[in-house]
């Protein structure tokens, strides 16, 4: 599935710098008070952004600096996403269940373990802003329960799943998750749901935004740990 998120932040970054506070000069001939007018009514007007309160940005979000409301709007129009946005929180996924039968095998030994994975995002925001910066990856906290030993290792049970960002291009914040264990038990799919958090400003004028998203990926028991969404 295209990831939404991934073409908005490619098409702001790349007309767009990265600034530790809004220190630009209002745009000409426009008061603060219209600049930041207009600037709310780009987002409130867009399937694709949501206002959210500056002082709710964690310390260290990126900020996103345009020279003029028009450059913002354009930026969000160059992404071909009007009308497109949907509400992560809603969307659900079928999650088979991990064992329908209360067998011996339900009764076997367990073990649990915890695989931090590093999950590649579609659309290599890393290229836009430094080849050598990590900015396109999620970190993922996978917490399962397992049976078996060696090549016979078998998922029982996905106990918990956390993820988080290195802040750059923007942070990530999960809300929640689905899984869906194989029906080898050999693979689990993940899809985690949340949002990424950033600012706008323009003309000194800043704005806190964040942005709906979904990141799903699948992973092998014992497999390689640095993985490309699906």
């Amino acid at each position: 599935m295209k990831k939404l998120v991934v073409s908005i932040i490619i098409a702001l970054f790349a007309v767009t710098s990265l600034v530790n506070s809004a220190s630009a000069s209002p745009e000409k001939g426009t008061s603060s008070t219209e600049v930041l007018s207009k600037l709310k009514g780009v987002v409130e007007n867009s399937n694709q952004l949501e206002i959210i309160d500056l002082d709710k940005l964690p310390e260290g979000t990126p900020i996103i600096q345009f020279d003029t409301v028009e450059d913002f709007e354009k930026s969000l129009k160059d992404s071909k996403l009007q009308n497109t946005f949907k509400d992560v929180n809603n969307l659900t996924e079928e999650t088979k269940p991990l064992n329908q039968f209360t067998t011996l095998a339900s009764k076997a030994k367990t073990k649990t373990k915890t695989d931090v994975l590093k999950i590649m995002r579609k659309g290599k925001i890393s290229r836009v802003l430094n080849p050598l910066s990590d900015s396109s990856r999620i970190t993922v906290d996978l917490t399962y329960s397992y049976s078996g030993s060696g090549s016979k290792r078998k998922f029982t049970k996905i106990n918990k799943v956390s993820s988080y960002s290195s802040g750059i291009p923007t942070n990530w914040k999960q809300t929640s998750y689905n899984k869906s264990i194989s029906s080898t038990k050999k693979s689990v799919t993940i899809t985690l749901n949340g949002y990424h958090l950033f600012g706008v400003s323009i003309g000194g004028q800043t704005i806190g935004t964040r942005s709906p998203d979904q990141i799903k990926f699948k992973y092998n028991m014992g497999g390689k740990k640095d993985l490309v969404e699906i």
